[in-house]
């Protein structure tokens, strides 16, 4: 993500708190959503 290294347990949705493993995702000014919670 964005070229840097990220532990994948941090890589979470903001909305529900899921991992975002490889499902697809975006970024907006709170942080990174989940296509579920989007």
């Amino acid at each position: 993500f964005d070229e840097k290294p990220f532990h994948e347990q941090c890589f979470q949705c903001v909305k529900c708190h899921r991992p975002i493993g490889s499902k697809k995702f975006y970024k907006d000014q709170r942080g990174l959503i989940c296509s579920n919670c989007g």
